[in-house]
């Protein structure tokens, strides 16, 4: 299946396109949309390490942080999505596996995650500023040092 996009933004879905980049539908002309490229839960998750990390630093290098602001563009909803997936990949594994070494790196990555999510989430902007950066520290160590099962081996 390709989805299609017109000039008004109206999306359309082909099945029998082939490789096309544009068709015509009742004279209207259809620009194929490029699938996005995949991205790995171990790179998605690097990604909010980095921007939390860039955070860090812009407020460590600042005379007066302005934390709340900072808190507010914190964004960890990708690594709450990943521990999700990686839930639904366990709750899924079937029973000859349920109790095998992929199990128990799944269950630790889930464990890893669900810790950074909480000290993301415990994080204030009534705290001092170095408490907040510690803590923010903290839950990038986690996100980095997390090992992430391979969907095989």
């Amino acid at each position: 299946m390709a989805q299609f996009k017109n000039d008004k933004g109206e999306v359309i879905d082909r099945y029998d396109v082939g490789k096309k980049r544009v068709i015509f539908v009742e004279g209207v002309k259809y620009k194929r949309i490029p699938k996005p490229k995949y991205r790995s839960r171990a790179t998605r998750c690097s990604d909010v390490a980095s921007s939390i990390s860039s955070i860090v630093d812009s407020l460590r290098d600042d005379d007066e942080p302005d934390l709340s602001n900072s808190l507010k563009s914190l964004d960890w909803q990708e690594l709450e999505d990943v521990r999700d997936e990686y839930q639904e990949w366990r709750d899924n594994l079937p029973e000859s596996l349920a109790d095998g070494e992929k199990s128990c790196q799944l269950d630790d990555v889930i464990a890893e995650l669900e810790n950074a999510i909480s000290t993301l989430e415990s994080v204030s902007d009534e705290d001092e500023v170095e408490s907040v950066l510690d803590q923010l520290d903290d839950a990038v160590g986690t996100i980095e040092n997390a090992e992430y099962p391979a969907m095989y081996g």
